[in-house]
């Protein structure tokens, strides 16, 4: 069954649909007027539906609903600090392992417990190679 606003609603389409505030969300958020508020999923007698929290209005689901968001990854120089991170550090005779370098730009960083070791970054001197690497 199918219930209505109440009465005191102005008489206008039940809901508005939305385009999502983030590109990634697939599906328009349906909202109640004029309360503009969030219809939330639960199982009704028949079929699933989207309820108000706030006024009895129901909108039952006729069709499947999906929504799959994948979470981006960071990028390794992100998690390390960015580009920012290494504009201040000190250089090792460390050989690059790429092109030869003789040099190359360090950081330690704990990354684990604080009972192991420090793990070293390198970053090639060579601006052209830039490769890195930890040890």
């Amino acid at each position: 069954m199918l219930l209505h606003p109440p009465p005191h609603l102005p008489l206008q389409p039940p809901l508005v649909v939305h385009p999502p505030l983030d590109s990634s969300f697939p599906l328009p958020v349906l909202t109640p007027l004029p309360l503009q508020t969030v219809l939330y999923p639960e199982e009704g007698q028949k079929c699933y539906r989207f309820a108000c929290n706030t006024c009895p209005y129901v909108h039952n689901i006729t069709r499947k609903v999906n929504n799959r968001k994948y979470p981006k990854l960071k990028e390794v120089d992100d998690v390390l600090g960015g580009a920012a991170a290494w504009e201040n550090v000190d250089s090792t005779p460390e050989k690059c392992p790429k092109c030869e370098h003789p040099r190359a730009f360090f950081m330690q960083i704990q990354t684990r417990s604080a009972d192991e070791p420090m793990t070293t970054f390198y970053k090639c001197c060579n601006y052209e190679c830039g490769h890195r690497w930890r040890d």
